[in-house]
């Protein structure tokens, strides 16, 4: 049986039942973790999606395309054989904050003839966030969600709370200090399960690794939440590209870039 595509991060959504969730996964002390962007133009990144052992589960790009003072970053994912199964997402951000304008992801499940679009969008004070499951065969509305949430406000312990959507994770590491014992805490806004979660963030050491697109020297920087405990490996020549990530079962391997 054909292995469905996940998220960046692996936080799969499963229908308004979870939609319906809310609440953080921790207490730790957030702050606007970016510094500043590492990319001063478009990019496009593709990556081998490799399933445990090694074995090629499909096929991932990104892109970063600057627009003044926004930018939209986009994720392309499919499988190996092109038989419709999709994982697709999309973010414009703030050019210099990352801070999250709206954002999308549309899962197409070609065996289950569906197509799930999770939506968020955000003004000063809340994220409104939806959810809608649509039958390809009959282009009915199967189940459907939509929640605000409240975007987190300054506190004693964390003056500026800082809060990125799920969407520009990638982007997210390529800004943080890149340097050995960093650690830090953000709230992380996640369409799939309409949730906003404590996210901390270490970098760990640098560690020399090799993908399809070469070997190259990188920060290993860990990501953890309640729940997921996730690896980034990026680039410690600039423009700090993401070399290699581990989302649960799934590693990403750089393949190529322009």
């Amino acid at each position: 049986m054909r292995k469905r595509l996940i998220p960046l991060t692996g936080l799969a959504a499963a229908g308004a039942l979870l939609l319906a969730a809310c609440g953080s996964s921790d207490d730790a002390p957030t702050s606007q973790i970016f510094e500043a962007p590492t990319w001063n133009g478009p990019e496009r990144v593709t990556y081998d999606l490799l399933y445990e052992g090694g074995d090629l589960y499909g096929y991932c790009t990104l892109e970063t395309e600057p627009d003044g003072d926004t930018t939209t970053v986009r994720r392309m994912c499919t499988d190996p054989d092109g038989e419709g199964h999709r994982d697709d997402g999309m973010a414009v951000i703030d050019s210099e904050t990352l801070r999250p304008l709206e954002s999308q992801r549309v899962v197409t499940r070609a065996d289950e003839h569906t197509e799930t679009t999770f939506s968020g969008s955000y003004d000063e004070d809340s994220a409104y966030l939806t959810f809608e499951q649509v039958n390809l065969d009959t282009h009915q509305v199967e189940d459907a969600f939509d929640t605000d949430r409240e975007l987190p406000e300054p506190t004693e312990e964390s003056p500026e709370p800082g809060y990125y959507d799920d969407e520009s994770l990638f982007w997210l590491v390529r800004g943080i200090p890149l340097e050995e014992g960093f650690e830090g805490a953000y709230h992380n806004i996640n369409l799939g399960i309409a949730r906003i979660v404590v996210a901390e963030v270490t970098v760990e050491e640098q560690e020399t690794i090799e993908v399809p697109a070469g070997e190259y020297d990188t920060w290993r920087v860990r990501l953890q939440t309640a729940s997921v405990t996730q690896r980034l490996w990026v680039d410690t020549e600039e423009p700090h590209r993401v070399i290699q990530a581990e989302i649960e079962d799934l590693t990403y391997a750089l393949r190529s870039y322009d």
